[in-house]
């Protein structure tokens, strides 16, 4: 058994000029020349059809892609003012997801509209997904002018960000994750999953849901610690590589994708900040990426099958999840068509939300008033305190109202922060909406960037990159996990404060 040393606070080095800084410029880049390129080779395969009929959207599709991509170069270029490199910012993230992980994705619907839903088809199929895309370009640029109009409000009234780098111990880092993972499956074990979760199941209790759920939620902040020991102090990698593959475990289990992805992204992120990495971990992630779509399938059973409450009556057996390489890249079965209509087929619908929102609203979708925006802060009280309160979550109704699902339906559909300000007043919501998102970003990105607390920074990245929910239920996640965050590295933090080390043995 190896005791690993306890190594003094270190300050903290954010390559100013490296791989990791110049990576953004290169992205931007290719993002713009990228977009430029798909739009010259359509033209050519296309010709006449371009600029006629249907074949006119795709190039309009593509100058919002492009405008996205300039956004996102033009924010990820500029000058630091922390310790966190810019293209950290939220700006950038929830720029560079909404076109990587939501549009690019979607256009694919253009080209092959039968990974497109029914009901999106019959509303205007490709129409749909174009009507949209201004609203999301305009949405962005707000959020990126009420976040650096606040961000310059905020250093013109507080001191530079100085200090030295104080990190967590390694084995409370650890007992944190495992602490979530317990609570993690108490949730699942009373719960369930997928379609199939139901709080009732907590009988009179149901309000302690959502303080396990902060605790469930603590992983993220475990495993940027755990990031940060392996590549401040060379030590945990073990641990790192536990916690990774059983976040791919769980979340497979689970019933959904993004589960699976979002803590691979924060410890791609916290690595690439920290100027740590490298091709060899390109290709690892691109060869995991693999290994994850072949248990699409199997993602997509679990969820549909879990407590019956959707889907056929057959349950994903051990077996099954087990032979799903096998049937995937040899067997030729249809699981390679499943994963490719799964994954554009999904964001194709996530990317039409925005168009069914403009398109619907008002003309057959009422506006829902201005006032709604004074209703937001309530939905930061803990329902502990307030058990009627009213649920954030309107993904339910969404799929009833404007995907024309049945009253009853258990099916939830992604609205995107960018849809609830139009439902609010139009494009005036939408500003006034993007103007308080961009707003509570720049305070909690302000207040974290600074030596003691990056780390916490980076647990918020998941939390920053899920904007498929509502405005309201993204702003009241996003608040509270600061909160929780800050409270838990604080509290882990105090055996560092005072002078005690933590060392964990080592397999």
């Amino acid at each position: 058994m190896i005791v690993e040393p306890f190594a003094p606070p270190a300050p903290v080095t954010f390559a100013r000029r490296s791989v990791a800084a110049a990576m953004p410029r290169t992205l931007g880049v290719g993002a713009v020349l990228i977009t430029a390129g798909v739009c010259l080779l359509l033209a050519a395969f296309l010709g006449d059809d371009l600029w006629s009929g249907t074949g006119a959207l795709l190039p309009m599709y593509c100058l919002g892609l492009l405008c996205i991509g300039v956004l996102l170069w033009w924010e990820a270029t500029r000058q630091r003012t922390g310790v966190l490199p810019s293209w950290t910012s939220p700006p950038v993230l929830i720029g560079g997801w909404t076109l990587a992980w939501i549009y690019v994705p979607a256009g694919v619907s253009f080209l092959d509209d039968s990974v497109l839903d029914p009901l999106t088809l019959a509303r205007g199929g490709e129409a749909v997904l174009l009507a949209g895309l201004p609203l999301t370009c305009g949405a962005l640029a707000v959020l990126s002018l009420s976040y650096h109009m606040t961000a310059r409000v905020l250093r013109g009234s507080a001191r530079p960000a100085v200090g030295t780098e104080t990190l967590v111990p390694l084995r409370r880092a650890v007992f944190l994750y495992l602490a979530s993972v317990a609570a993690r499956a108490l949730r699942l074990a009373t719960l369930g999953m997928g379609f199939g979760a139901d709080l009732a199941s907590w009988g009179a209790l149901q309000s302690v849901d959502q303080w396990i759920g902060y605790i469930e939620d603590l992983r993220f902040l475990a495993l940027a610690l755990l990031v940060a020991h392996v590549i401040r102090r060379r030590t945990g990698h073990f641990w790192l590589g536990s916690a990774v593959l059983l976040e791919f475990v769980l979340g497979v289990s689970s019933g959904f994708l993004t589960p699976v992805i979002l803590p691979v992204v924060l410890c791609v992120i916290a690595a690439a900040a920290f100027n740590r990495l490298r091709g060899r971990h390109l290709a690892l992630i691109a060869t995991a990426a693999l290994v994850v779509s072949t248990f699409v399938p199997v993602i997509a059973a679990v969820r549909q099958n879990r407590l019956g409450a959707i889907g056929t009556a057959d349950v994903v057996s051990v077996g099954d999840v087990l032979t799903a390489p096998w049937r995937y890249w040899f067997a030729g079965v249809s699981s390679g068509d499943g994963v490719y209509r799964k994954v554009f087929g999904r964001q194709a619908e996530v990317a039409s939300a925005t168009g069914l929102v403009v398109t619907l609203t008002p003309a057959v979708v009422p506006y829902e008033g201005l006032e709604r925006f004074l209703s937001l802060p309530a939905g930061l009280v803990p329902r502990v305190l307030w058990p009627d309160k009213p649920s954030l979550s309107r993904g339910v109704w969404f799929s009833s109202t404007f995907r024309g699902l049945p009253a009853d339906t258990t099916s939830y559909s992604a609205m995107t922060i960018f849809s609830e300000g139009y439902l609010f007043y139009g494009w005036t919501g939408t500003v006034l909406a993007m103007l308080i998102a961009g707003a509570v970003l720049a305070v909690v990105r302000r207040g974290l960037d600074t030596p003691r607390l990056f780390v916490v920074y980076f647990a918020l990245v998941p939390t920053i990159l899920q904007i498929e929910p509502e405005l309201s239920s993204y702003l009241t996640t996003f608040v509270q996990r600061s909160v929780v965050f800050l409270v838990a590295f604080v509290l882990l933090r105090q055996a560092v404060a005072s002078g005690a080390g933590g060392q964990l043995a080592r397999p």
